[in-house]
């Protein structure tokens, strides 16, 4: 910074020839005076002037100071100023006398201003340190991201090399006998063949839905659009569909579900989640068993629960049930084939209405899903935190 914002006008001029001891108090007080041979000026006198010339005219006790100008620095004048061992210089602008400079004004300057800079750096300091945390913490957020996506492509993949392959060399497999040797197989043979294939196709066409749809919620592609939806109707709906299935071993299914139950939910998802959560208990539940499906409604949700009457499951099945790295192939009562995909799905798409699921199952007596579904909008709801003897996901 220039000093012309710190020189001083305000100063005492006396004359050459005037004597010490007229002027010594003025100068104690003024800390320097300007000395002017009528209006030229001639040079600047100071105490330590006096103390290190004690002569008894103004002329005899004066040094000879240099000048500095207007444009010099604050940090050049104060070197200017230890090199010369003063405290106050003679400023002049324009090649004319402008004032005087002080070095407490200087130095006063410069110690507000360094105390400027150490708050300024403090602030930036902060700011720096919490940049880096937040930095630190996206670094962890997409490591822990990319670790996710890394297992969801080695599950994707896992899937198509295994679950979809297999079922595929079962039909091309059988296929081929049927082809070579229809003429030659009795009718029961036949259709038994023909039966083979029919379940592995439906079996394969529910993993490979499952599968599209679990790839689209990875990359955000689903929509979400709720609409007001007659449950028993879909229901119903959902259970003709299945029926083939279930009738394959003697599976009955039911449901109670009264036809004034609305809900209001995205029926594609909806629909995702009864096909998965009733094939799922059909293809864990013996032959002879059932499946029933009921509803009651809560003020602001409508609990949805299938029940099976199936194998069951231990803790540490229902502990890893909803994670994907820890998701293998089960085989059901009649050896099929799953991926864990479907249960999965399930969870996404309940959450994506701001539901939870539940799951209350043991070993040899069966398991129960119960799910939530706004009845009339979006909401949050506690209605699974109390629950007892189940566990919440």
């Amino acid at each position: 910074m220039k000093i012309e914002y710190f020189v001083k006008k305000d100063y005492m001029t006396i004359e050459p020839l005037s004597g010490i001891n007229v002027i010594k108090n003025e100068l104690l007080n003024q800390k320097a005076v300007v000395v002017c041979d009528d209006t030229e000026y001639v040079g600047t006198l100071t105490a330590t002037d006096i103390l290190e010339r004690p002569h008894n005219l103004v002329i005899d006790c004066m040094s000879k100071k240099p000048q500095v100008t207007t444009d010099y620095t604050v940090c050049k004048t104060l070197k200017i100023m230890k090199n010369k061992s003063t405290d106050v210089l003679p400023v002049c602008k324009n090649e004319k006398f402008y004032g005087l400079i002080y070095k407490n004004d200087l130095v006063e300057y410069l110690t507000e201003y360094t105390n400027e800079l150490h708050g300024i750096v403090d602030v930036k300091t902060q700011e720096l340190q919490e940049l880096t945390e937040n930095l630190e913490n996206i670094i962890e957020e997409k490591t822990h991201e990319l670790r996710k996506l890394n297992v969801t492509k080695d599950k994707f993949f896992s899937i198509i090399a295994h679950d979809l392959r297999n079922p595929f060399n079962l039909i091309l497999g059988f296929s081929k006998i049927l082809e070579e040797r229809a003429n030659t197989h009795t009718p029961e043979k036949v259709e038994k063949l023909a039966k083979i294939i029919k379940d592995v196709s439906l079996q394969t066409y529910e993993l490979l839905e499952n599968l599209l749809e679990w790839s689209k919620t990875q990359q955000n592609k689903i929509a979400f659009s709720p609409e007001t939806i007659n449950l028993k109707e879909l229901v119903e709906t959902k259970i003709s569909h299945l029926e083939i299935l279930a009738n394959n071993k003697e599976i009955k299914l039911f449901h109670t579900i009264s036809h004034s139950t609305f809900v209001n939910a995205d029926i594609n998802m909806l629909k995702t989640i009864l096909r998965n959560l009733i094939s799922n208990s059909i293809k864990f539940t013996e032959h002879g068993g059932s499946v029933f499906i009921a509803s009651s409604d809560n003020r602001d949700y409508t609990e949805i629960s299938v029940t099976d009457t199936g194998v069951g499951m231990t803790e540490a099945q229902i502990e890893n049930l909803f994670k994907i790295q820890h998701q293998i192939s089960t085989t059901g009562t009649n050896k099929e084939k799953g991926s864990g995909l479907g249960l999965i799905l399930c969870k996404e798409f309940i959450e994506k209405h701001d539901g939870k699921i539940s799951i209350n199952s043991k070993k040899e007596e069966g398991t129960s899903f119960v799910f939530s579904i706004p009845r009339n909008k979006k909401g949050k709801s506690d209605i699974y935190e109390n629950r007892l003897n189940n566990k919440a996901y």
